[in-house]
């Protein structure tokens, strides 16, 4: 593993992506310039985090059949689904009536921003057997002059929160972190999330394609944590509350993004906050022509599941709302 408790990282490849088995013979694909976290699972089912040299960490969602660290078979299923009567793989079945994972080339807009390119994640995910989701909500660069403050509305719009959040970039360059303890970036739009998220990586620089989470990525991540996770509620993860407390002076529970004091950390197979801290845009979209902007997962301000859909509008911001990077090959 590498040592970046201790401020270094070590490349697995700087050329090509490399591919790695775990403990129970199950392949994990690490692009060029990446290395296995120093905290990093041993077993795809214990969270298999790797991260960059800036010490941005992502994990390993697998999607198919895998051996998990006790020697059981599961099928991670790549899906859309409620977690109650619904469950699909087809991108334009409705869930919840209304949400649809519309491809970029196809369907309908409603203004709202779609994934880059679905039919290419929906293959990558397959043909490898997994993707990436960053570990925690995206975070914020402490560099002032990267950014603007936004105009926000929702609950608390006059709070920072502390380390720099309630910002948005200048433009589309500036990376969101996935670290512990730095401010979560909040108070932007879908869109802006989107470009941001998009502008990380890219195929032919990085090996790697990024994207803002799209719903197949998100309900799939709940899939595997309701199959692999060992918390006391993981096998029910996908309608377990989170709420956090309304305390403004204290920071998110040590390890996860600063914003609010939680009762308890929010991390499952290493991946946290899917069902606490913020919502998080999605490129799901609701048949709205006046809010057709989905966010996923809970807040600080209510008690609501990591399931949870919402749809805004085109140009809404939120101190409650966050986002969350992918990256596949």
């Amino acid at each position: 593993k590498t040592e970046s408790a201790a401020g270094t990282v070590i490349p697995l490849s700087t050329t090509e992506t490399t591919t790695l088995k775990d403990n129970k013979n199950n392949e994990i694909k690490v692009p060029k310039n990446f290395g296995i976290a120093y905290d990093s699972g041993d077993n795809v089912s214990d969270g298999v985090v790797i991260e960059d040299t800036n010490h941005n960490q992502y994990v390993w969602i697998p999607v198919g059949t895998i051996t998990n660290s006790s020697g059981v078979s599961k099928t991670i299923d790549l899906i859309r689904s409620d977690f109650n009567e619904i469950t699909t793989s087809d991108a334009e079945v409705a869930i919840n009536t209304d949400f649809y994972e519309y491809n970029e080339t196809s369907g309908e807009s409603y203004a709202n921003t779609k994934a880059k390119n679905l039919d290419q994640f929906l293959s990558s995910a397959n043909s490898n057997h997994g993707y990436y989701i960053a570990r925690y909500e995206a975070g914020i660069n402490e560099s002032q002059d990267q950014y603007r403050y936004a105009e926000c509305s929702g609950i608390g719009v006059s709070v920072t929160f502390g380390i720099p959040a309630n910002k948005v970039a200048v433009d589309g360059t500036v990376k969101p972190l996935s670290k512990s303890g730095v401010g979560v970036w909040n108070a932007v739009t879908q869109h802006e999330a989107a470009t941001i998220c998009r502008a990380m990586y890219t195929k032919n620089a990085d090996g790697v394609e990024s994207d803002l989470i799209n719903s197949f990525a998100w309900d799939t991540a709940i899939d595997f944590i309701q199959k692999c996770g060992t918390a006391s509620n993981s096998s029910s993860y996908a309608t377990t509350l989170a709420k956090s407390g309304v305390d403004t002076s204290n920071p998110q529970t040590t390890g996860t993004n600063t914003l609010l004091e939680t009762s308890s950390t929010d991390q499952q197979c290493k991946i946290f906050d899917m069902a606490g801290n913020c919502y998080e845009w999605c490129t799901e979209t609701y048949i709205s022509v006046d809010y057709p902007n989905v966010s996923r997962g809970g807040t600080y301000a209510f008690s609501i599941p990591a399931i949870y859909r919402n749809n805004y509008s085109y140009s809404y911001t939120s101190n409650r709302n966050s986002f969350r990077p992918i990256m596949y090959l």
